[in-house]
């Protein structure tokens, strides 16, 4: 993995299954269209970067990692309606969620997202939106027009 090498951002929002990372992205891609299109920016939602693609052996300039129990992330997928695999055990969500925060010990750029399971989404996107905040102005935008300014996965 290599720095970020672009003058845009790249944000990585992750989690264990229920946590609430597809209505992350969603809301933060919103509100970057929303707030950086009169800067010029341009930003790209991407899904599972590999190292195949253009952002899979780049090192992300931050990584949120939404943090619920399994009992709330279980709930979650319940009530909308999701077919539970083997990986959607209170057994393995919790020793994924104990991988995700030796992770975040581990790398100064992750930030994690507490979620009790009281929190609204909007809460949780304001708090990530101010990380990000801090991020655009620490990098500015490329200026040139069809370049990807923020890429959030």
């Amino acid at each position: 993995m290599i720095p970020n090498p672009y003058p845009g951002i790249f944000i990585i929002i992750d989690g264990i299954d229920g946590c609430g990372k597809s209505t992350q992205v969603r809301l933060l891609v919103e509100w970057l269209k929303r707030e950086t299109y009169s800067a010029g920016r341009v930003v790209l939602e991407t899904k599972e970067p590999d190292k195949t693609g253009p952002f899979g052996k780049i090192w992300p300039d931050a990584i949120f990692i939404i943090d619920v129990t399994p009992e709330v992330a279980i709930k979650r997928l319940k009530e909308n309606g999701r077919d539970m695999d083997g990986h959607e055990n209170r057994e393995v969500l919790d020793r994924t969620r104990g991988h995700y925060m030796t992770f975040f010990r581990a790398y100064p750029n992750c930030i994690v997202i507490p979620d009790s399971g009281l929190v609204s989404p909007d809460t949780k996107s304001m708090n990530i939106r101010e990380h990000v905040e801090k991020l655009l102005k620490q990098k500015p935008a490329c200026g040139v027009q069809g370049r990807t300014d923020v890429s959030v996965s």
